[in-house]
């Protein structure tokens, strides 16, 4: 998601690395908890979620690397480069997107639903949402959705970030450690962008290209994503309801 103007890769890496200072602060002023060390106890808790979502974009960059392989040939040329700027930007997104819509937005709302039956999974549920809408809502002004494709492409788009969103809500909720939450963010970026940088040289700057390979991909990782939303439901409701303080 690129709130700046650039053209380049660079640009888009320093655009990251600020929004990221930007909600590390307001996150330190939110709840500075979240940023302390990650508990072990918590992480056994959920260690299969967080494998499963890894393994699912590897799955992904697999056959993106395949696809990009069979239509451009090998990678030429600063591919070094491309992958340590690629990694810089991966991380402070992920960092910057966790910060906004876990640490502050799903907090905020679970405070907001206290009282309420399950107000963790309704938290979930909302920022999850605002999270897929997020990630269509830059392509959505230039995007021919009169076309079937993009059409599709964007109800699939939403759909696969909500998920991902509702999981890493579930995650957050079971650990209160932001810090897990972008390291897995930031590799599943890396996973499922690294093949189309390599082969052809550029990222896509929406997810709205009428591409119907990049449909048939998203569909397939709903499809893998909709255990692991079913298993975050019970973590979600296994808690007990917050409190207003």
């Amino acid at each position: 998601m690129n709130f700046f103007r650039g053209e380049t890769l660079g640009d888009f890496a320093l655009q990251s690395l600020v929004l990221a200072l930007f909600m590390g602060f307001a996150l330190y002023l939110f709840d500075k908890e979240c940023l302390g060390y990650l508990r072990l106890k918590d992480l056994k808790q959920v260690w299969p979620i967080c494998i499963s979502l890894l393994l699912i974009a590897f799955a992904v960059c697999v056959a993106l690397w395949m696809h990009f392989q069979g239509e451009y040939g090998p990678f030429e040329g600063k591919a070094f480069e491309k992958f340590f700027l690629l990694a810089v930007l991966c991380v402070f997104t992920g960092y910057f997107e966790e910060s906004l819509f876990r640490g502050v937005l799903f907090q905020a709302l679970s405070i907001g639903l206290s009282g309420q039956e399950n107000p963790a999974l309704k938290a979930a549920l909302v920022s999850a949402a605002l999270f897929g809408l997020f990630h269509v809502s830059a392509g959505i002004p230039t995007a021919d959705l009169s076309d079937g494709l993009v059409l599709a492409q964007a109800l699939l788009k939403t759909t696969q970030a909500a998920l991902f969103g509702f999981v890493m809500a579930a995650l957050f909720f079971r650990t209160k450690n932001i810090w897990l939450l972008a390291t897995i963010h930031a590799l599943n970026n890396i996973f499922m962008a690294l093949p189309q940088l390599l082969f052809t040289g550029n990222l896509s700057t929406n997810y709205l290209s009428g591409n119907s390979f990049e449909v048939a991909i998203l569909g397939a990782t709903i499809l893998l994503y909709l255990p692991l939303a079913g298993l975050s439901i019970k973590h979600l409701k296994a808690v007990p309801m917050i409190e207003k303080p």
